[in-house]
């Protein structure tokens, strides 16, 4: 069972999001695959393919940009019935 944490982001953080949403738009459409490089500054560069993530990432950066709560869990985490309404989506029972 996964904990969830709560973290509050900061401006610098929401803002640094509202930008890279700017840059991800320019670069790439919903159906574009995605390579990231990411590197710590003076550390090794490192390169990721994300193919098929572009919708999630910019969604995930939308929200983080619009002081939003994002939740994150994994397709197969299971969760209990307490934390399970703190998930974004969430939807209730459908019958």
């Amino acid at each position: 069972m996964p904990d969830i944490d709560q973290t509050i982001v900061s401006e610098r953080e929401r803002a640094t999001a509202r930008a890279a949403l700017k840059a991800l738009g320019q670069h790439a459409s919903d159906k574009t695959d995605l390579r990231m490089q990411l590197s710590v500054i003076g550390g090794q560069i490192t390169t990721l393919d994300l193919p098929s993530a572009v919708p999630s990432i910019r969604a995930l950066l939308k929200d983080l940009g619009a002081e939003r709560g994002v939740t994150v869990v994994a397709d197969e985490a299971e969760i209990t019935t307490q934390q399970a309404p703190r998930c974004s989506a969430y939807r209730g029972p459908t019958s």
